[in-house]
């Protein structure tokens, strides 16, 4: 995929996800022209307009490539009221974290993912050298993104789940930008929100 190491994409049950996954990882790995926008190639591929890349910090996290580091505003330490109950990985991937403005959290099941998820998003909501700006979480999971909103909200993080409701587990519905949206509107049902 452009980098010389393997790349693996798993074709599960829906074809037109795995087509647009497949699609994003040429995407990804196709070089910029030398004025840095999208080849022809790459705009025929994916229908894209001439401006459109992914950042450099994607790219170097899915394919190792070397990327210009995006600085927070002065060097961050993480406060140790975010380090207690971690093992020694977890506190190391916390450490990390820090001084990045991309994190890929990843592991077997059973290892404490979610914890460090939302310890990271935590902390970097709360960052002043971080401008005050908001955090974007994601997951190819609606499982994942309900512990980790559930998390969040548990830890006293403003949150706002993203995608169809009907997708969410009742418990965190209350965080779903629909669902935001119906509350404040005064609107009935979810239909009328639409």
């Amino acid at each position: 995929a452009g980098s010389g190491r393997p790349f693996r994409v798993d074709g599960l049950a829906n074809r037109q996800q795995f087509a647009r996954t497949l699609t994003a990882a040429h995407l990804c790995a196709m070089p910029p022209d030398k004025d840095g926008n999208c080849t022809k190639d790459r705009r025929k591929m994916c229908g894209l307009a001439g401006k459109h890349r992914p950042s450099e910090d994607i790219l170097s996290t899915l394919f190792g490539k070397a990327a210009k580091a995006v600085q927070v505003k002065g060097s961050e330490k993480v406060e140790r009221s975010f380090l207690g109950g971690l093992n020694e990985s977890q506190r190391e991937a916390m450490s990390e974290a820090a001084s990045k403005s991309l994190t890929l959290v990843q592991g077997p099941p059973g290892t404490g993912k979610t914890t460090v998820a939302v310890r990271i998003l935590k902390a970097w909501a709360g960052s002043k050298l971080r401008g005050g700006g908001g955090v974007l979480c994601a997951s190819d999971s609606n499982i994942a993104v309900d512990n980790v909103v559930e998390g969040l909200a548990r830890e006293g993080v403003t949150v706002v789940r993203v995608g169809r409701p009907e997708t969410a587990r009742p418990e965190v519905l209350e965080h779903c930008a629909d669902e935001i949206v119906r509350k404040t509107l005064n609107l009935t049902s979810r239909k009328e929100s639409s």
